[in-house]
């Protein structure tokens, strides 16, 4: 026997959205401190690259030519791939350049007046008329509106994760630059 279907009235679905929209915020804040322990991570790694780096610039032990080359390409690597890594982390974090419709290929996507706070900050320059139009405004264009916001924040959410997963593919690539470098130097020492 098939199941019953029954359709959520217009205040669920307003609620749910609201809900869904609040659950993104949690969401992104996930993505941030992942993001912030990604940059973690890369300091810990940036620490011990300065550690290599000092101890070769010091070393009694001369290297051969060859060894030489693939320390300073190693450590090179290694700055170049942590470097990436914090910007990456740190651009998932806050998202530094500026996200907007066109970034998100939401072109088309209208005003979403009450739940975005840029497009109610572009259209009303007074209490009176954001009173006026949100009073106005019936429970299907504002379920309309909180749509339109969890499009734009579910796009947001997963560019940011996207963005998040560059940085720390570029910290666990790090890793290889990093135990070259530690191997060549402690093979010459020994």
């Amino acid at each position: 026997m098939a199941a019953a279907k029954t359709k959520m009235g217009d205040d669920e679905m307003l609620d749910l959205v609201c809900w869904l929209i609040d659950r993104y915020d949690n969401l992104r804040s996930a993505v941030a401190n992942r993001a912030a322990m990604v940059v973690s991570g890369d300091a810990i790694f940036l620490a011990g690259v300065t550690f290599l780096l000092d101890s070769v610039l010091s070393a009694g032990v001369q290297f051969s030519q060859m060894t030489r080359i693939v320390l300073i390409l190693s450590i090179g690597a290694n700055l170049t791939l942590l470097a990436l890594s914090i910007v990456y982390a740190t651009n998932a974090t806050v998202i530094v350049w500026k996200t907007s419709r066109a970034t998100l290929s939401l072109r088309d996507l209208p005003q979403l007046l009450f739940f975005h706070p840029r497009d109610s900050a572009n259209s009303f320059d007074s209490i009176e008329r954001f009173e006026d139009k949100f009073k106005a405004t019936t429970k299907k264009r504002m379920l309309h509106y909180a749509l339109g916001e969890l499009l734009l924040i579910t796009k947001a959410l997963h560019s940011r994760y996207e963005i998040l997963r560059k940085a720390m593919r570029l910290l666990l690539i790090s890793i290889a630059p990093f135990l070259i470098a530690v191997i060549l130097l402690f093979s010459s020492f020994f």
